[in-house]
């Protein structure tokens, strides 16, 4: 069972809060707009794990400091120098976003501010905005 708590996810930009049978997924990175990195996106896929594995009754995502979400921070783009890298990046986030949308409890986006590229995917996957 699920007890209050809040707990923050491998990457510190992303915090669980745990209150009876709600769980709340938040993007901590409100000096970025709440800019996705690759642990963000991994600690989204671990609270969708997190939430199927418990009696959560729904997930809410939602940004901090005014944004739910900016999108994939481009610094992570660095790395993208070829074709296949791309692909592989739209695959990666491809999966995530399947995985959010497959979530057994219903989700929701607390959209506050702006939800641009992958952050209005995040919030397009959720059952309700």
């Amino acid at each position: 069972t699920w007890v209050a708590s809040t707990t923050t996810m491998p990457s510190s930009n992303v915090v669980w809060d745990f209150d009876g049978s709600v769980g709340t997924l938040t993007l901590a990175r409100p000096h970025a707009r709440n800019a996705l990195t690759w642990d963000m996106y991994d600690a989204i896929v671990e609270a969708c794990d997190l939430v199927d594995a418990s009696s959560a009754r729904v997930l809410i995502v939602r940004g901090s400091g005014g944004a739910f979400s900016s999108g994939t921070d481009i610094a992570q783009f660095a790395d993208l120098t070829t074709g296949a890298a791309g692909l592989a990046y739209e695959r990666r986030i491809g999966a995530v976003i399947d995985r959010l949308e497959r979530v057994r409890v219903p989700t929701v986006a607390a959209i506050e501010g702006v939800a641009v590229g992958g952050g209005c995917a995040l919030a397009v996957a959720c059952d309700l905005r």
